[in-house]
């Protein structure tokens, strides 16, 4: 099987080369626990490597994710000037969906679908980072999130597209 380095020569070892290319890669863990570090070196690598890479943020603005990049040793900023890495920013919309909302944060107000995440990937996108999927599951049945999971394992494939 085919493989890419996560970014980790540690890992990529632990691995056998590294993640499969053309599956989906779930990173789970509690907040803070380095799913986003995890991310980042995955992403460095492949724009390194000189792979055209995207990053859908959920939680934090592009900003925050090339300042904890930088953080890490890890300069995204180039990349990203020059378009090679596009960071879509999921988070601003999001955050303002729940600040309409009268009541405060209702989980039932953020109906996005995790295969519609697929459609925000721009063209030419050969490695494609979601950080993170939790906020799209919060009020998701296990077979209806098995599914969309499903869905977007086929999408990935169809796209060609390397997903963590």
């Amino acid at each position: 099987m085919e493989r890419v380095s996560t970014g980790i020569e540690e890992l990529d070892r632990k691995l056998i080369g590294g993640y499969p290319v053309n599956k989906v890669t779930l990173i789970t863990g509690m907040a803070g626990s380095g799913k986003t570090i995890f991310g980042i070196h995955f992403i460095y690598k492949n724009c390194l490597e000189g792979r055209k890479c995207m990053i859908i943020a959920t939680e934090e603005t592009p900003e925050d994710i090339l300042y904890q990049a930088g953080l890490l040793g890890h300069d995204l900023k180039p990349y990203y000037e020059s378009g090679q890495l596009i960071i879509e920013n999921v988070f601003e919309n999001r955050s303002e969906i729940v600040g309409q909302t009268r009541y405060g944060f209702k989980p039932e107000n953020l109906d996005i679908e995790i295969p519609g995440l697929i459609e925000l990937v721009s063209e030419g996108i050969e490695c494609l980072l979601i950080d993170n999927l939790g906020t799209f599951v919060l009020h998701v049945s296990t077979k209806k999130l098995k599914d969309q999971f499903d869905a977007l394992n086929y999408l990935v494939r169809k796209k060609a597209v390397l997903l963590f």
